[in-house]
């Protein structure tokens, strides 16, 4: 997901960052669920949908 976040920005101009703590709220406010394991972690994102972004999104 940093690639996203910088990729997006990149295309405006710019870089940014897109920090853990900021996606994970980010992902939790769209109503994704999610499990921690230790620091990691794991959000209820269909496969094809990572797929895509990463299509969209690879540099």
């Amino acid at each position: 997901m940093e690639h996203v976040s910088r990729a997006i920005i990149k295309n405006h101009g710019g870089y940014k960052y897109c920090g853990n703590d900021t996606l994970i709220k980010a992902f939790e406010l769209e109503g994704f669920k999610s499990i921690q394991d230790g620091p990691n972690r794991y959000f209820n994102i269909a496969t094809s949908e990572i797929k895509a972004a990463q299509r969209m999104f690879r540099n």
